[in-house]
């Protein structure tokens, strides 16, 4: 019970920090998005910090940020992204339910850093959700996709990807670059509140170009046994 208390209060008070200053920073002229990112990078940093979760970073010179670029990562915990971010202090998107938008501070927070909510309320929303993250892309911005939807319950066998993240891909062409986040299932267990000191790696693979002859599901075959690769390497 202390130990989900403290969690609690620890990621509260670092959310709103680091929440706050991003959002003032979005209100500076000058000051970009890219800009505002630090305070997201030092957020996750914070958070594993205070949470006694150590980190690795392994293959990271594999990605070239001068590409465009969509991330597929696998989905083991809620870390998996505090993984990615304190990985690379280089700007990062993540597509996000809109129900987070909601959230006080963190959901504000998390636009002033260029995250995409993506709105399901009708398929034109949709839409332009997909059409708001493809011209991040095109810009050269690296967005983040979870194509597994829901989290691994053993941390070890993949998910059925959703073709949905490969429709944004067709749309913005460029390098699919995959990525385990290996270790978070122990640092925060599906449906606990509870951190728990551990060490989690953070694994770059090869990243691959997109072809316009490439299928839907040409693309996700390729995703799947990258990721696979990934997660069959380990920690």
């Amino acid at each position: 019970m202390i130990r989900k208390f403290y969690s609690l209060s620890i990621t509260a008070i670092l959310t709103f920090i680091f929440g706050s200053l991003a959002i003032i920073s979005s209100f500076i002229p000058k000051v970009t998005v890219n800009n505002s990112y630090i305070f997201g990078h030092w957020w996750a940093r914070s958070l594993l910090f205070m949470g006694g979760v150590k980190y690795n970073v392994k293959g990271i010179e594999k990605i070239d940020y001068n590409k465009p670029t969509v991330v597929m990562c696998t989905h083991r915990s809620h870390f998996d992204i505090l993984g990615l971010m304190s990985s690379t202090r280089h700007p990062v998107s993540f597509i996000a339910k809109q129900e987070l938008r909601k959230i006080p501070i963190f959901g504000y927070s998390l636009e002033c850093l260029g995250m995409v909510y993506l709105d399901r309320s009708s398929k034109e929303a949709a839409r332009n959700s997909i059409t708001k993250a493809a011209n991040q892309i095109k810009e050269g911005r690296i967005v983040v996709m979870f194509p597994e939807g829901t989290r691994s319950e053993d941390g070890k066998t993949l998910q059925s990807l959703k073709k949905g993240g490969f429709h944004l891909i067709k749309e913005a062409g460029g390098y699919i670059q995959p990525i385990t986040v290996l270790g978070t299932e122990r640092a925060l267990k599906k449906g606990s509140l509870t951190i728990t000191p551990t060490t989690i790696t953070v694994r770059y693979g090869e990243p691959f170009a997109v072809d316009d002859k490439d299928s839907i599901e040409n693309l996700m075959e390729k995703t799947r046994e990258s990721l696979q690769k990934l997660v069959t390497q380990g920690e």
